[in-house]
């Protein structure tokens, strides 16, 4: 069984860690460590993983933005 490959990585926020949506179209990843600058008045956010076809592989922790 072959392990799947991130593809992109897809900003969300809300204001709830319930409520998080997709921040703008989704970033290719760019190696080992792909940066994503996030601008929003939101206070969570969080980021998912995604394959070659848009497939959700993983969701990170939500976390609550320093407002």
């Amino acid at each position: 069984m072959t392990t799947p490959q991130v593809a992109s990585w897809q900003a969300l926020a809300g204001p709830a860690p319930d409520r998080l949506k997709p921040l703008g179209p989704a970033t290719p990843r760019a190696g080992f460590e792909t940066a994503i600058t996030v601008h929003t008045a939101e206070l969570y956010v969080g980021v998912q993983a995604n394959n070659g076809s848009g497939r959700v592989l993983g969701t990170s922790e939500v976390a609550r933005t320093p407002n």
